[in-house]
C-alpha cells in the first residue's frame, strides 16, 4: 500500500511539473507586449467611431444607421468585447 501511494504521489508530481512547463512555454509563445492607445485607435476606431469623455474616461462611441429612424438601436458592450462583434459579416 506504501508503494502504491509513493508512486501515485511521484506521478502527480510529474503530472503538475508538466502542466507548469507547457503553461509557461504557451505563455512564452502566445505573450505580447501591450500596444500604445493610439496604435488601437488608429487600428479599430476609424470612422464613424468618436471618444467622448464621460466622468474622467474615454469612451468609445460608433453612431450608425439613418439619422431618420423613429426607433433608435443602442448595443452595448460589455469589458473584453468589441463593437466589432456586431458587424455584419
Amino acid at each position: 500500500m506504501h508503494r502504491i501511494l509513493i508512486f501515485s504521489f511521484k506521478l502527480f508530481v510529474r503530472a503538475f511539473l508538466a502542466f507548469l512547463l507547457l503553461l509557461t512555454v504557451l505563455s512564452i509563445i502566445y505573450w505580447a507586449p501591450d500596444r500604445p492607445v493610439s496604435e488601437l485607435k488608429e487600428r479599430w476606431a476609424a470612422p464613424p467611431s468618436q471618444f467622448i469623455s464621460i466622468e474622467d474616461m474615454s469612451v468609445h462611441v460608433r453612431d450608425e444607421g439613418p439619422r431618420d429612424d423613429p426607433t433608435p438601436l443602442l448595443l452595448l458592450h460589455g469589458t473584453s468585447s468589441s463593437s466589432h462583434t456586431w458587424e455584419a459579416g
